[in-house]
């Protein structure tokens, strides 16, 4: 009869984190700010390491601070020819929380491109 009951309250359990985890109400989500497509125009620079590993590894530096940059495989040659070279890179923002920063602003790169000289 224990097995039975231990098995009837791991169903029941199971079921009710799937009804909260299904409702996207209950998600805390509804706040969080859509991602928004933007060009940036600054320094790109790899193999950047941070505490915790709270870092993709690559940023960029522009007049409006530093952004991280998370660099699809495909484009992953590209951005590392252009580390430490002025480059315009486009993609899309999200932020999230950090442990050791407050705040992570997360490019998800979709195309990239040296600078043109002025």
């Amino acid at each position: 009869m224990g097995m039975l009951r231990f098995m009837l309250s791991a169903v029941a359990l199971g079921a009710m984190l799937f009804a909260l985890t299904s409702d996207p109400s209950l998600a805390g989500d509804k706040d969080k700010p859509e991602p928004k497509k933007l060009e940036l125009k600054g320094i790109i620079k790899t193999g950047i390491v941070a505490i915790g590993g709270e870092s993709t590894g690559t940023i960029i530096e522009t007049k409006e601070g530093k952004y991280e940059l998370a660099v699809p495989k495909d484009l992953r040659a590209e951005v590392d020819r252009l580390n430490k070279v002025e480059a315009i890179v486009v993609g899309v923002l999200t932020v999230r929380k950090g442990l050791a920063v407050k705040e992570r602003r997360i490019v998800t790169v979709e195309s990239v491109k040296a600078a043109e000289a002025k």
